[in-house]
């Protein structure tokens, strides 16, 4: 399998796995230390970034299920974008501005893209 895969790609699967590797690193140190400001918020996010190059390895590599493993991928992806968020504002001492409506509106924008990527595309009224 190795001996098809162009120089790039198989850069880019070492590239994404030390990635998935370092920030499930980070995500371990910054649980341990939990009792600091934005530890958990920063531990959070590196289990979505170990989770987005994980997920992204897995499908590249084309194991079973790689179509259902991309529909994951884009859950870490989109919940990137909130959980940076809720780190900065964790990171800035502003903590108090993540409150559960706000962030339940702001997730509900990405899940419908994922419920509208899992939805099957054999319908009727497809385009």
């Amino acid at each position: 399998m190795w001996g098809q895969l162009s120089t790039f790609a198989v850069f880019y699967l070492v590239a994404t796995t030390v990635g998935a590797v370092v920030a499930s690193g980070l995500a371990v140190v910054a649980y341990r230390r939990r009792d600091q400001p934005a530890a958990a918020e920063f531990a959070l996010l590196n289990v979505t970034v170990a989770g987005w190059c994980g997920t992204a390895v897995l499908a590249r590599l084309g194991v079973p299920g790689a179509d259902y493993i991309w529909h994951v991928n884009n859950v870490f992806v989109f919940s990137l974008i909130y959980v940076w968020f809720a780190f900065v504002l964790a990171y800035t001492g502003r903590s108090a501005w993540i409150r559960r409506w706000p962030l339940l509106v702001l997730w509900s924008i990405p899940g419908a893209v994922v419920l509208t990527a899992l939805y099957p595309r054999h319908s009727r009224y497809s385009w």
